[in-house]
């Protein structure tokens, strides 16, 4: 590696930057002061160095605040770096706010801080950075401010901070979409809060999956109206996760979603977890402190097991719908066990300390 950038030095300063651009050898560089990582190329701006380098390179961000929006187009990785007593790579809006530069698979416009674009022949990684939608300066919703968003791209999201993505309720933390190319995206081990949207989201408009994601091991604070999103067209595993939401822990779609959602941890949000969809299933999640239900149900065939629900309103809302693989859940400290469940359904669940076990419709 050591020569390999001894090369490339030697090369930017013979030939100049062209020569560096269109060498066929990955290459590693700095974006920072040349005080950090000094023995590198260094660039002034992401953006500046991830259109500068080689296919497959990897792009090191010194500590500070970029103010940029970062549109990546090609295999690269980016990641933070520790130097000076400092481990916080910022990108935060421009001067004078984001503008649009995206639309979703929805075609709604989009202002997306960190952007990777149809991404072809390898991953993007992206780890170890912040994206802070503070003084983004959009005051309508729409535009979607997204800190992060894959658009039928894979790759690997890890130890990210999504953060104050506020946008009239139109503010995502992490947006993730599939296409053509059927790209598989993991999210994980990351921190996202202050949303107005959603902090997690991974979704397609397509009659069939169209993204692979993993979402796990990440904390979602003030996620929003939802905390996670698992939508539209996608295949996803949703796991582990810890999040707090003012309306809806985690949405589950309907139309071409598969999957898993288990052992999540969803604090005081109204509904802890609400299913439309037949394809998903929901277990071994703990949902506390629900003011409205803890898992919600719309589906009449998803499995939704060993479940533990405490200290809710209601503790499994049926809304009507007969699904008899409703079964071996906890429900405790709740004043109605399970509520609107058809006559005649036998779903057997465990109840502790619950006022009413039953309602019918």
């Amino acid at each position: 590696m050591v020569a390999k950038v001894t090369w490339h030095a030697l090369l930017l300063g013979v030939f100049g930057m062209a020569a560096f651009q269109h060498s066929s050898f990955a290459a590693t560089v700095v974006v920072g002061p040349t005080s950090c990582s000094p023995s590198f190329v260094h660039f002034s701006s992401i953006q500046l160095a991830v259109n500068s380098v080689p296919t497959g390179s990897t792009v090191r961000v010194c500590p500070g605040t970029y103010n940029e929006q970062v549109h990546i187009v090609q295999p690269v990785t980016v990641t933070g770096i520790t130097f000076n007593n400092s481990d916080e790579a910022v990108i935060a809006p421009p001067p004078g706010g984001l503008v649009v530069n995206a639309s979703n698979t929805f075609g709604q416009a989009v202002a997306a801080q960190l952007w990777v674009d149809s991404v072809v022949g390898g991953p993007v990684n992206i780890s170890n950075m912040v994206v802070d939608g503070t003084g983004n300066a959009v005051a309508s919703c729409l535009p979607l401010v997204v800190g992060v968003l894959y658009q039928n791209s894979s790759g690997t999201l890890n130890e990210i901070t999504a953060r104050n993505q506020i946008a009239n309720t139109c503010g995502q933390g992490i947006l993730a979409e599939g296409g053509s190319a059927l790209p598989t995206v993991t999210i994980q081990n990351s921190s996202v809060h202050d949303v107005d949207n959603s902090g997690i989201q991974i979704d397609t408009n397509a009659g069939t999956p169209q993204l692979t994601a993993t979402v796990k091991g990440n904390t979602i604070i003030n996620g929003g109206n939802a905390g996670i999103v698992f939508g539209h067209g996608s295949n996803g595993t949703v796991s582990g996760n810890v999040i707090t939401a003012i309306d809806t822990g985690i949405a589950i779609g309907i139309g071409a979603v598969t999957g898993t959602v288990s052992g999540n941890t969803i604090l005081n949000a109204p509904t802890g977890i609400k299913t439309t969809e037949d394809s998903v299933s929901i277990s071994a999640n703990k949902v506390v402190d629900s003011s409205v239900s803890g898992i919600s149900v719309n589906t009449a065939v998803a499995a939704i097991k060993s479940n533990i629900v405490t200290d809710s309103n209601i503790g499994i809302e049926f809304n009507c719908v007969a699904d008899p693989n409703v079964i071996s859940n906890t429900i405790t400290d709740a004043l109605t066990g399970i509520d609107t469940v058809p006559v005649g359904l036998s779903v057997p669940n465990r109840y502790f300390g619950v006022g009413t076990l039953r309602t019918g419709c």
